[in-house]
């Protein structure tokens, strides 16, 4: 049972953002920032002691999955994810080689209640990849540590939903929130986001995003990163 939940809050701006953006690899640098802010309100913060884990999925392999949802309908609730294992390049960043979670070909995942862990370059924690596919993350707890690993990512025209999550990311480019190459819809509502590592800004995206009633921070990038 959750503890703590509803004792740690943070007053949060409610942020939305829509872009377009030039389709580029892990490692780009040159872009602008853009965001809408509205009325603040307050976004519950998990951590890691806030989640009961009552199975743990892990992956030790290059370029590899724990999870993965392919044309099929999935939900996982207080589950413990590991990956760890490196990969390298467009494979990656562009279509979930060594994620943590990949959803696709048309697939459905919903996952609640769970830590989702990544410790290895090019491994992004959860990935929704190609029209039609879609992912429902909530009330979850996300941390990667390596280079070029964001937290939420959504590429091909994929679909990606969250609820008050919490994402911490500490590599080089690795947006707590992400699209690339053809796109997608993502939405987000609550929670917390934070960013540390250079170039890795919270919101990175070619995808239409939304993101309400969340924290966001971001100390070593832009909060919101266009090209």
């Amino acid at each position: 049972m959750k503890t703590g939940k509803d004792i740690r809050r943070l007053i949060a701006a409610a942020v939305t953002a829509s872009l377009i953006l030039v389709m580029c690899g892990c490692g780009a640098q040159k872009t602008t920032e853009t965001s809408d802010t509205a009325d603040s309100s307050e976004a519950a913060y998990l951590s890691k002691e806030d989640i009961t884990v009552n199975e743990e999925i892990s992956s030790d392999q290059d370029g590899e999955h724990a999870i993965e949802v392919s044309g099929e309908t999935k939900e996982y609730s207080n589950t413990g994810v590991t990956k760890t294992g490196d990969a390298d390049g467009d494979e990656s960043d562009f279509y979930g080689e060594n994620s943590a979670v990949f959803t696709t070909e048309k697939g459905t995942l919903a996952i609640k209640d769970s830590l989702i862990e990544t410790n290895g370059t090019h491994a992004n924690a959860v990935f929704s990849y190609g029209e039609g596919t879609e992912v429902n993350v909530s009330d979850s707890v996300i941390e990667t540590q390596g280079d070029c690993s964001g937290g939420l990512m959504t590429t091909g025209g994929g679909t990606m939903n969250a609820e008050n999550l919490t994402i911490n990311t500490s590599g080089r480019s690795s947006a707590a929130i992400r699209s690339d190459r053809g796109g997608g819809t993502v939405t987000v509502d609550k929670g917390y986001y934070k960013t540390s590592g250079m170039g890795s800004p919270v919101i990175y995206s070619t995808a239409d995003i939304t993101v309400s009633s969340a924290y966001m921070e971001s100390t070593a990038s832009q909060g919101v990163r266009t090209r």
